[in-house]
């Protein structure tokens, strides 16, 4: 028996002989594939894009230089630029503060103290330094000078302070 027959014990059968032209030609199909690949990974290693894919870039617009957009540097320049681009004005200091009239109510406090607490102590003299402030308040709390009452819908806030704000020469 050879080894080509199967036989009657099931034997495997033989492949069939190649020949050196079939290895050549395989081994010549298989080198071109490798040429192929290793052209692919050259030009991926370029970093190489096609003519449509160049057009693509070069054809979009440059938006850094548009001057619709807004540069800030920092916390406080990007919230003002943010609020200049909601309210559609300028960077106006009054526009901001009238959002939060609190801020500048501590300001706004010392300044009417200063104008009004000479006048006061003319008017009733001999009282104490608090006595004069609380009269102060008092009427702080009615002025058109306090940023709360230039404020609309300042009623909440109004609630919200209690007494004068604190100053530093509590003592005199």
């Amino acid at each position: 028996m050879t080894a080509q027959n199967t036989g009657k014990r099931g034997g495997k059968v033989a492949p069939p002989k190649v020949t050196a032209a079939q290895l050549a030609a395989a081994a010549e199909v298989e080198k071109q594939q490798r040429e192929q690949q290793a052209a692919a990974a050259k030009k991926a290693a370029r970093k190489e894009v096609s003519e449509d894919a160049y057009d693509a870039l070069v054809s979009s617009r440059n938006s850094n230089r548009e001057e619709d957009t807004v540069e800030a540097r920092g916390l406080d320049s990007a919230l003002a630029a943010v609020q200049t681009l909601s309210l559609g004005t300028g960077t106006d200091a009054s526009a901001a503060g009238d959002k939060h009239p609190e801020k500048r109510m501590k300001a706004a406090w010392a300044a009417y103290e200063a104008a009004e607490l000479p006048r006061l102590q003319e008017d009733k003299p001999g009282l104490k330094r608090q006595q004069y402030r609380d009269m102060l308040w008092k009427s702080w709390q009615k002025s058109p000078n306090n940023p709360l009452n230039q404020a609309k819908g300042s009623s909440a806030a109004l609630a919200a302070m209690s007494g004068p704000p604190d100053s530093e020469d509590e003592d005199e």
